[in-house]
């Protein structure tokens, strides 16, 4: 795959992203953000992993989504919300009921985060952190920019990242069959 079509595809899951948020469907856009670090990650993974680890998100968000953010969450604090969303559509994950990282509740639309965590911090819920949907879609946008313009500096990189984005699902062109139409 050439570095346009894992742009093409890393810019489609960005947009796709965007289009169930700006459709209020943000609990699915979540989803999808999440399985879009997992995908980046997956792109990122050392040359002789062959298959995505646990650390392999946390690296991917600790390098290219938290930096210059005011997001308060840690990248162990995502990967146990991603958890937690993907497998029972919730904020608990076997991380946080074991202490490990703390919940991510989420704020969105005029709701602000810090307001949100004002009221976490006034409950007895255990260790929970408010982030803003928006600020997290802004952050993975970032992120997603900063891993591109990594490849533009490693070519070796960006070879292993585009021999693996080859394996994406793409469109094909298919042409109706000319001939018998039996």
């Amino acid at each position: 795959m050439t570095s346009q079509g894992f742009e093409s595809i890393a810019n489609e899951l960005v947009a796709a992203i965007d289009l169930l948020s700006d459709s209020h469907l943000r609990v699915p856009a979540m989803l999808l953000l999440y399985a879009g670090i997992d995908i980046m990650a997956s792109l990122d993974r050392a040359e002789s992993s062959v298959e995505v680890k646990p650390d392999d998100f946390v690296a991917w968000t600790s390098r290219y989504l938290l930096p210059d953010t005011h997001l308060e969450c840690s990248a162990e604090d995502l990967y146990a919300a991603r958890c937690g969303l993907l497998h029972t559509y919730t904020a608990e994950s076997r991380r946080s009921r074991k202490g490990k990282a703390r919940q991510i509740w989420y704020a969105w639309g005029d709701a602000s985060a810090e307001e949100l965590q004002s009221l976490i911090d006034r409950t007895d819920v255990p260790a929970a952190v408010a982030v803003h949907v928006d600020d997290l879609r802004a952050a993975f946008r970032r992120a997603v920019e900063r891993f591109k313009e990594s490849l533009l500096d490693d070519s070796e990189k960006a070879n292993l990242v585009h021999d693996r984005a080859h394996m994406f699902f793409g469109d094909l062109p298919v042409s109706p069959k000319v001939g018998n139409r039996c």
